[in-house]
């Protein structure tokens, strides 16, 4: 079975401030490192992989989009986006790579999702989300989410 875990929370828990974005006139104060992510049993035909966050809370804001990650790879570690193989994307700020909660409300749901690909996009840097979905539509294999939530602002 394909599988997403992280070693810093666990699905339906909390954030650590140091995942949240330091951003908004100060609105959030974190490190905006991304949490570490662990993933195993993609498909067979896996090509690649593609990472995303959104929160579902706020209209499907996205935070982090990376794609055309090999398929040998199966993790990134904490803090480690910037150097995750593949393409950064565009989070719905306009900042390439990970960007963290900072929600002005209580209770945001942030999926992290691993989609399994049987393709590499070959998306130049700084794509945006609207430029994967057709790939996550018509070459999608599997995908696994677990999600985080966090309350904020994220003082």
């Amino acid at each position: 079975a394909f599988t997403l875990s992280s070693t810093d929370f666990t699905d339906g828990s909390e954030l650590a401030e140091e995942f949240t974005a330091d951003a908004f006139s100060g609105q959030c104060r974190g490190e905006n490192r991304n949490p570490a992510l662990s993933w195993e049993g993609a498909p067979v035909g896996t090509v690649s992989f593609a990472v995303t966050m959104v929160d579902i809370s706020a209209g499907d804001f996205v935070h982090w989009v990376h794609a055309g990650i090999p398929a040998e790879v199966t993790s990134v570690d904490s803090g480690a986006a910037g150097e995750l193989p593949g393409v950064a994307g565009q989070s719905a700020t306009g900042q390439f790579g990970y960007f963290g909660p900072c929600p002005p409300t209580p209770d945001h749901e942030y999926v992290f999702t691993v989609h399994a690909l049987d393709v590499d996009p070959g998306l130049a840097t700084g794509f945006r989300f609207a430029d994967l979905a057709p790939f996550l539509a018509e070459h999608s294999l599997a995908s696994v989410s677990i999600t985080g939530v966090r309350s904020g602002p994220a003082l």
